[in-house]
């Protein structure tokens, strides 16, 4: 009797956990359906985003369509590298690749964090565009004065215009 208990109470088990998880599904659909969407009001106007606005970087980025071999010019520290690309066509634009390896004294293979800026000089106004994303605010705050001859600081300089972009170049 006990065997014959057991056997219809496991797929009566299953039957009742998937009808369950059947009405669950269908309710939470009606109640999505249901809620507003949450939003913003704010008492300004945005002000637009700085990758919509004109380039400051019109031979770079025509440059970065290309797929030509490029030049470098290497500065090395006890842990860092900072790869300038040498492009006489594109001056005063120019692009500056910051490396550093973290773990070497732990691990096989280090774990090494890139950053490039494309830096250009318009008069006073220095802009830079930041690609790439870095675990580390320090880091990236630390490789921006370095390219720049600490003449920008990432929490605002007065000739500095900064961009950050997250877009993952290859």
């Amino acid at each position: 009797m006990k065997l014959r208990i057991k056997e219809f109470a496991r797929p009566l088990l299953l039957i009742l956990a998937v009808l369950t998880i059947a009405t669950v599904i269908v309710n939470s659909g009606k109640y999505l359906q249901s809620v507003q969407p949450f939003r913003v009001t704010l008492p300004f106007s945005p002000k637009p985003p700085l990758l919509s606005e004109g380039s400051n970087f019109p031979c770079l980025d025509a440059q970065y369509q290309l797929s030509e071999k490029k030049r470098f010019a290497v500065l090395h520290g006890p842990d860092w590298k900072i790869e300038s690309v040498i492009n006489p066509k594109c001056l005063p634009e120019r692009e500056l690749i910051f490396s550093t390896e973290e773990g070497k004294q732990f691990l096989l293979r280090p774990l090494t964090r890139r950053i490039t800026f494309w830096i250009t000089k318009k008069d006073d106004l220095i802009s830079v565009r930041i690609w790439g994303n870095t675990a580390s605010d320090q880091l990236s705050a630390t490789a921006l004065e370095l390219v720049t001859n600490h003449k920008c600081k990432k929490s605002g300089s007065k000739n500095c215009r900064i961009q950050s972009t997250w877009r993952n170049r290859q």
